[in-house]
């Protein structure tokens, strides 16, 4: 069972994180005094994924709640839950693309390179892309990146000086 209501709590807390990230860009007022000092670092590492406001870490913490009040898991499986979170805001943000990394193995993670993308070219503008850690999200509503390098050397070439 712990399986299960770790992607159910997954499924409905990226959804909340796609719509709440989508409006951090989408809203002029919430780019300018929330979400505009995460995007302050154009190219993230695993530390810098904790590089935000007070009202953005309660607004992505919300997700993990509502998720959990909604499947109302057992402690334990909750505790694995926010473990698996904090380390996939961790890996998205590392900028690290290692064949063994453990996101490699589910379909549906976005890996951390379009998440580099995301910091790289988007803002509050209607332009923001690779919003959410699920593709299918992205593919969904028409924020996923089309750019896809094959290795490190043309992730390399994106670096902004």
């Amino acid at each position: 069972m712990i399986p299960v209501n770790i992607y159910l709590m997954l499924l409905i807390d990226e959804i909340y994180f796609y719509w709440f990230h989508r409006a951090l860009h989408a809203v002029p007022y919430l780019w300018d005094k929330v979400h505009k000092i995460h995007h302050e670092i154009k190219s993230p590492t695993s530390i810098t994924a904790t590089y935000v406001s007070p009202i953005e870490t309660n607004g992505v913490l919300a997700g993990s709640v509502l998720a959990g009040t909604i499947i109302r898991p057992d402690h334990f499986t909750f505790l694995v839950y926010i473990a698996f979170r904090t380390f996939t805001s961790v890996d998205s943000h590392s900028g690290w693309m290692l064949p063994f990394n453990p996101m490699s193995l589910v379909p549906f993670a976005n890996p951390s390179f379009h998440h580099d993308l995301h910091h790289r070219f988007s803002s509050y503008q209607g332009n923001a892309k690779n919003l959410s850690g699920v593709l299918a999200l992205d593919s969904l509503f028409g924020t996923h990146s089309e750019f896809k390098p094959k290795n490190a050397v043309a992730r390399d070439s994106l670096k902004v000086e």
